[in-house]
C-alpha cells in the first residue's frame, strides 16, 4: 500500500474485462476500482520447477510514492522485447 493508499496486488482472478489470460496478473486498487497493469493476455503458462523470479509473474514490489512498481511477468511488454 502506498502513502496515499493506493494498494498493489497480483491474482489469478480477473478482475477486469481485459483480463483474459487466466494468469498471475498484477493490479493497481484506486478510487474503488481495480486497474490492470500487467496486460492481463499472452502466456499463462509458468515453469514452476525453476526458482527464479522469471519464473513466477507477479508483484515484487512498490515505492512508497506509487511511482514505481516491479513486477515480474512473460508477456513482452514493449516491441523491443526479442527474448520472450
Amino acid at each position: 500500500m502506498t502513502e496515499d493508499g493506493r494498494t498493489f496486488f497480483s491474482t489469478e482472478e480477473a478482475l477486469v474485462h481485459g483480463d483474459t489470460n487466466h494468469g498471475e496478473d498484477v493490479y493497481e486498487y484506486v478510487s474503488g476500482h481495480p486497474q490492470l497493469i500487467t496486460t492481463g493476455t499472452g502466456d499463462a503458462g509458468v515453469a514452476k520447477e525453476e526458482n527464479t523470479s522469471q519464473s513466477f509473474p507477479g508483484l515484487v514490489g512498490v515505492s512508497s510514492d506509487g511511482t514505481d512498481v516491479y513486477f515480474s511477468t512473460r508477456n513482452t511488454l514493449v516491441p523491443q522485447d526479442h527474448n520472450g
